[in-house]
């Protein structure tokens, strides 16, 4: 049995009929995946932010488990340094691969942005937005509905799909591109 604090100081038990380790089974688990550089964890725009409120979305217990994330490829850093690279006409050797179908357009448009979304690179790769309806709905309140779980699980697939269709797997190149040590420095 673990008891902890949430978000309203009030207490929560977490029932563990099977094992009464497994919270802190989870845990080691969650830090040798999130810590260890040799598992690959394909991220859109997971810097600061992001880190930041996955510290804060568990409780005291849990937190430790995102002090130290190693192994990130960050899909926008790369495709977004693929379309700037591009639109100077610059040799684009070692980066995302952008397809040829995709409009010039498009490219351009995208190129002149900060950051690019999910959304964007769906455009770019399979020529459709990705539907972000559900993004900004309630994702605290449990159990998730249909079509936040429909979302989600697109999200992630879309990820992967990006990173097929990217053609990074064909070259060791974009390994020079994962982050290290990330959680270093960044404010809690």
């Amino acid at each position: 049995r673990y008891s902890g604090g949430n978000r309203d100081s009030s207490s929560t038990s977490i029932q563990t009929p099977l094992d009464p380790e497994l919270p802190q089974m989870s845990l080691l688990l969650l830090k040798y995946i999130f810590g260890s550089p040799h598992i690959i964890k394909l991220a859109w725009g997971f810097g600061g932010p992001d880190l930041k409120m996955l510290r804060q979305a568990g409780d005291d217990f849990f937190r430790p488990a995102f002090e130290s994330v190693n192994g990130v490829l960050d899909l926008s850093e790369v495709i977004g340094r693929s379309l700037k690279t591009q639109a100077l006409g610059r040799s684009s050797e070692g980066l995302a691969s952008l397809p040829s179908s995709a409009p010039k357009e498009l490219l351009k448009s995208l190129a002149k942005k900060d950051k690019l979304s999910v959304n964007d690179a769906c455009q770019i790769y399979f020529g459709k937005p990705l539907s972000k309806r559900e993004q900004l709905s309630n994702w605290i309140r449990r159990p998730l509905n249909a079509a936040q779980k429909e979302y989600a699980a697109l999200d992630a697939h879309c990820m992967l799909s990006v990173f097929e269709s990217a053609q990074l797997q064909k070259d060791d190149a974009w390994r020079a591109q994962i982050t290290y040590g990330l959680g270093h420095g960044v404010a809690d």
